[in-house]
């Protein structure tokens, strides 16, 4: 048994090693354990989850409007009204 903290590799990218790995992880001789990441603060976390549902309370129908346009500008490399020939307001 080695002394010290264990140190827990990153899984194998050979696959004949990573299926012994799995075979010894289902019949019990090794312990699985996901890698822990950084530590989280709750209070943050808690506030992201929040956020986006806030925002677009705060928001008026006009704003969303705007992002929305400048979103498929950049996705689509132009308007609507462009696409299809017609002005902002609709009229032809």
């Amino acid at each position: 048994m080695p002394k010290g903290p264990q140190v827990h590799k990153r899984r194998p990218r050979d696959p004949n090693q990573l299926g012994k790995l799995i075979v010894d992880i289902s019949v019990g001789e090794v312990e699985d354990r996901a890698p822990a990441g950084p530590p989280r603060n709750e209070a943050a976390a808690e506030l992201g989850r929040k956020g986006g549902v806030a925002r677009a309370k705060a928001m008026t129908p006009e704003r969303r409007a705007e992002i929305a346009r400048k979103a498929a500008l950049i996705v689509f490399g132009h308007s609507y009204s462009e696409r299809v020939g017609t002005s902002e307001t609709g009229a032809s």
